[in-house]
């Protein structure tokens, strides 16, 4: 586990400082509720901006493709991807800066996610997933219905899990 700043500047560091506080703490809290491993996992602290490049390099990297998206993530407190060693949890520094109780949940929610990410077949179905959206591999419509299906089951898991947010 490493955790990583990304283009941000001194106005952030508490973020940061927080980050760096509560995560191992919130390994070892969703580890044991979710009775599994993060595996391999870095964390990045960045701008609004900065979840946006990171993601796409993280797939370009991952899929060997040049890979182009008009969406914009800078709106999300965090997300988590997977990158070419594992797993990429990304915390948007701007949107969470002064809210520590806003930067334990998402801590908490991308490390569930992690977790998922580590289950035997995910990498295989998120990789089948993006190769999809990024028009490089289509999938049937089934099997996207499949996949969102799943996407949305984990992230209602992952809300569920903030609450393990409070004990950090």
């Amino acid at each position: 586990m490493r955790i990583l700043e990304h283009r941000i500047g001194r106005q952030y560091q508490d973020t940061l400082d927080r980050v760096e506080t509560i995560t191992q703490p919130a390994i070892r809290l969703v580890e044991k509720h979710m009775r599994g491993s993060v595996g391999r996992v870095e964390i990045v602290v960045t701008t609004s901006s900065g979840v946006t490049d990171l993601v796409k390099q993280a797939h370009r990297d991952l899929l060997d493709a040049k890979v182009t998206s008009d969406r914009h993530l800078g709106r999300q407190f965090g997300t988590t991807t997977l990158n070419s060693s594992g797993v990429l949890v990304i915390v948007n520094a701007q949107i969470c800066r002064g809210r520590a109780k806003e930067i334990d949940k998402t801590v908490v929610h991308e490390l569930v996610h992690a977790v998922q990410l580590a289950k035997p077949g995910a990498r295989d179905r998120i990789l089948r997933g993006l190769r999809n959206n990024y028009r490089l591999e289509p999938l049937s419509r089934v099997e996207v219905r499949v996949l969102n299906r799943l996407v949305d089951q984990d992230e209602r898991e992952a809300a569920r899990f903030e609450r393990l947010a409070r004990q950090l």
